[in-house]
């Protein structure tokens, strides 16, 4: 029997999903902490830990006192110059 995921991974396999499916574009603020913490009803260390992973990832950025904004794609096909 598979041992259910923490709840900073389900936040994260959550965030993961909604910036992979353009739910959150590059360039966009996500939700504050304040603001996930209470629409998943979970404390602030655990939506931390969540979004410190999906910066990991190099999905999101963290920007001091604006927040975290979704890191935009980066062009697989460069023009010559």
């Amino acid at each position: 029997m598979a041992k259910p995921l923490p709840r900073y991974q389900k936040l994260e396999v959550t965030l993961r999903d909604q910036i992979e499916t353009g739910r959150w574009r590059g360039g966009e603020r996500l939700p504050s902490i304040r603001s996930l913490c209470q629409d998943y009803h979970l404390s602030k260390i655990t939506v931390q830990h969540a979004l410190q992973r999906l910066e990991a990832l190099g999905l999101i950025e963290a920007r001091e006192r604006s927040g975290f904004f979704v890191v935009p794609p980066q062009n697989k096909f460069e023009v010559p110059g």
